[in-house]
């Protein structure tokens, strides 16, 4: 591990025109249509911290003063071909900067710290790449990223096992609860250009900043939570009434009128959400019964077995979005 001091110097950071160049605020979703709609729907000012144009600050505290250029993992450095092409997609995507040798990266923007890169396996052949803020974890002449971040500063309705336990449990038998997911939750949210140099990543020799938030800063998932908050309260607006969040899954239900006919269908989940961009995963959607355990997190397979002793259903019926 290389850790040493640098003295200050001027850099690209102080250069306003050129900041937006190499510092862009990376999302997919349209901040000129978010505030109409947040607008529409009164909730303005409580979502006015909403910083799509900006980017959110992960709650990072200090500043820079020195380069702190960690190595990485070893999990990482066994799996080459796995960061090689998680960080060729996140360069095509915009998400991550070109490369640069740390000499370059310095002179172009001044001290900087980059994360330890490693791999999880959480099923099969699936790999997980982890940016470790949390690095050094024991070494308290070491301050992580993730030890700045008060938690507290980042709250949202996160959802929970009970919401949804409760909600299937006084649901009417034969009730259709759509479950729509996000895609890469995390990367939708820009990070402020303030915070950019704290978060970004080494991998053969070269440094890269990440412009979008990652699934191992603490802060990250408050960050998303606060959009996803926002887009529960449109809904209800657009009279979208029953809906439950957890974590980035959410599910629908619709109120009934009269006999098993529905206020509104998967059009209207989508048409709400259209010009805001919100990246609905578009993966087809499963029908399931009370006899087969629902596609969301492992603690349902409980729920699921309660649904089929009090003969109710738990359903994801409407698939992808129009053409």
């Amino acid at each position: 591990m290389l850790l040493f001091q640098l003295p200050p110097q001027l850099c690209i950071m102080h250069n306003l025109i050129l900041k937006s160049e190499y510092f862009p605020i990376v999302t997919p979703l349209l901040p000129d249509k978010w505030r109409e709609c947040l607008f529409a729907a009164s909730i303005l000012d409580e979502f006015s911290d909403v910083c799509l144009c900006s980017g959110f600050h992960l709650g990072v505290s200090s500043s820079i003063t020195s380069v702190f250029f960690p190595n990485n993992h070893k999990s990482a450095l066994d799996n080459p071909s796995i960061i090689d092409d998680h960080i060729s997609n996140k360069i095509k995507e915009g998400r991550y900067s070109c490369g640069y040798t740390p000499e370059e990266f310095f002179a172009l923007f001044g001290p900087f710290c980059t994360a330890p890169l490693g791999i999880c396996f959480n099923k099969p052949l699936k790999p997980c790449l982890i940016q470790d803020h949390s690095f050094s974890h024991n070494n308290p002449s070491i301050s992580s990223v993730n030890s700045e971040i008060d938690l507290s500063a980042f709250t949202c309705d996160w959802g929970s096992f009970l919401d949804c336990f409760f909600h299937i449990l006084n649901a009417p038998p034969g009730t259709q609860v759509a479950i729509f997911n996000i895609e890469s939750t995390h990367c939708h949210m820009p990070i402020a250009i303030e915070d950019c140099l704290h978060v970004c990543i080494s991998w053969k020799k070269w440094v890269h900043m990440d412009h979008s938030c990652c699934f191992r800063c603490t802060s990250s998932s408050g960050i998303f939570g606060h959009p996803a908050d926002a887009i529960v309260k449109i809904y209800i607006h657009k009279k979208v009434n029953d809906v439950i969040k957890w974590a980035d899954d959410f599910a629908f239900s619709p109120s009934i009128e009269g006999s098993w006919h529905y206020c509104f269908d998967k059009s209207l989940i989508w048409d709400v959400v259209k010009d805001l961009s919100w990246p609905w995963s578009l993966k087809p959607s499963t029908l399931h019964s009370t006899t087969s355990s629902p596609r969301s997190p492992q603690g349902l397979k409980g729920i699921d077995d309660e649904c089929e002793l009090l003969n109710h259903s738990w359903g994801i019926p409407w698939g992808v979005p129009r053409d």
